[in-house]
């Protein structure tokens, strides 16, 4: 940021002094956290508390000016996030330091900015991203007791599961496929269903806590929930390989298995290089 400002105003709420550009704006990019339990989604409905509109809200105390924020992606009602993106055209020049300070004072505790930083005008943080992780906790009540303290935040199952036939069935997902048996109906027609999937993996432990971990080029309306449901009916013997081999083959949301819960899933990082570490563990 240049030196050449000339003071406009006194923001009130963060006690920062906020100074006018001259001409043009700059673009901000914002790394955020969220608990999604009390949301609606991420995307701003009327009427209803969700992400995007608590943050503008927050973007237009703190600028006197209406803001739109553009994210990496939606994520719906319960799912939470540990580093989900979002970029804004800044009316007047603040400081990122005090553009973060700011924004968690009026967003906190549901919310929380992690990191705010200049990009180029060029940047936008849905197109630009080249690959998203998520992960899908879990916890087994044939191991474990439920706690209700835990429940906005992992997903219940009751049920035996076969480790091994989930490890068996996860190669089959690898690559890119037609995933239209593992979407929301409500889709676009112009929209296509084929995509990439780089890693899937699946932790699981005696205590009965599981984990799925997916990093894709990109995911459909409950896509990653769906994936999930299928492959823990395939540890619960519902499904086999065939089955999940067919779903592929002749896509039909039908034949794949129910989606799993909102509350366990979690945006858990966004790419925006090319480079390939996304498709390896870390």
């Amino acid at each position: 940021m240049g030196n050449d400002y000339s003071c406009c105003c006194k923001c009130s709420l963060c006690g920062f002094g906020i100074f006018s550009l001259g001409e043009g704006s700059m673009r901000i990019c914002c790394i955020v956290q969220y608990d999604g339990s009390r949301f609606a989604g991420f995307q701003r409905q009327p009427g209803l508390r969700t992400i995007q509109g608590t943050i503008e809200a927050a973007l237009k105390k703190l600028f006197s000016a209406e803001v739109i924020i553009h994210a990496s992606g939606r994520t719906d009602a319960g799912v939470h996030a540990m580093a989900q993106v979002f970029h804004f055209d800044m009316p007047f020049d603040i400081p990122e330091e005090n553009i973060k300070l700011a924004l968690n004072r009026m967003v906190m505790p549901d919310i929380y900015i992690t990191d705010v930083f200049s990009v180029n005008d060029e940047f936008n943080a849905r197109f630009d991203a080249v690959a998203k992780e998520y992960r899908y906790k879990i916890i087994n009540l044939k191991n474990q007791p439920f706690l209700p303290m835990k429940n906005d935040y992992y997903s219940y199952v009751n049920m035996d599961l076969d480790h091994e036939k989930i490890l068996a069935a996860i190669p089959l997902f690898i690559g890119e496929h037609d995933f239209a048996s593992f979407a929301s109906l409500r889709r676009s027609k112009h929209t296509t269903t084929w995509r990439t999937i780089h890693r899937l993996e699946y932790y699981f432990d005696a205590d009965g806590n599981y984990e799925f971990r997916i990093c894709g080029s990109g995911f459909l309306r409950y896509m990653v929930r769906t994936i999930v449901g299928t492959l823990l009916q395939v540890g619960s013997g519902r499904f086999t390989i065939e089955d999940i081999e067919d779903m592929f083959a002749a896509p039909d949301r039908r034949k794949a298995g129910k989606s799993a819960e909102p509350n366990g899933l979690y945006l858990w990082r966004v790419w925006y290089d090319d480079a390939d570490d996304y498709k390896n563990k870390e």
